[in-house]
């Protein structure tokens, strides 16, 4: 199968900026809102520090748990693709998960210092890599095929066979990432807890 997608605008370089502004404000509001948010992220923090032995010992229904979530995460970027203000939404959802992402990084350091940087890190890694990816070619391909911007070529099977595949790629994509979160995530997790007494 040969496939070639042309896409004139850098509609990358805007889920990155999306991205970036969004933990830029989620780190102002983290700081601004401190005492407010506080509370509640140092509850869900114990949660987690209390909770992640059982995680660790029940890993497949973590899993699920965490294979379903993302398809809905999935699914709701495809959902904003049929949508006439579909760029808007796309902006929404990007910035909104860098403004989570940037309040809990702000959180974490201010609770915890330098410690707090790491330890967000080690929240998002590995899965997150694969979520993100599938989420920022799936925009891109919606948006190239929603402004028709994009020439594709088939000669060894039919479109809804490339689209077939492009699903079962994205949904093996999705599941790997559900395993990387239920397995080497929470054992990242587990050992800087200990490692460092958080």
């Amino acid at each position: 199968m040969s496939r070639r997608i042309i896409i004139r605008n850098n509609y990358f370089f805007y889920i990155i900026a999306w991205l970036f502004l969004g933990h830029i404000c989620g780190l102002l509001l983290s700081v601004l809102l401190f005492n407010q948010i506080n509370p509640y992220y140092y509850k869900q923090l114990n949660k987690i520090t209390q909770e992640i032995g059982e995680i660790e010992r029940g890993d497949c229904i973590f899993i699920q748990s965490c294979f379903f979530y993302r398809m809905k995460e999935w699914m709701l970027l495809i959902l904003f693709s049929g949508l006439a203000s579909y760029f808007i939404m796309y902006f929404i959802y990007f910035f909104f998960k860098g403004a989570m992402g940037g309040m809990l990084l702000g959180i974490l350091l201010q609770n915890f210092g330098i410690k707090g940087i790491g330890f967000g890190l080690v929240f998002y890694f590995p899965q997150e890599i694969f979520y993100l990816f599938i989420e920022v070619v799936t925009v891109l391909f919606m948006i190239a095929r929603k402004n028709e911007k994009c020439k594709v070529t088939w000669k060894r099977c039919s479109m809804m066979g490339g689209i077939s595949i492009g699903i079962f790629i994205s949904l093996l994509c999705i599941l790997l990432g559900a395993y990387l979160e239920g397995t080497v995530n929470t054992s990242l997790i587990k050992w800087f807890i200990q490692q460092y007494n958080m």
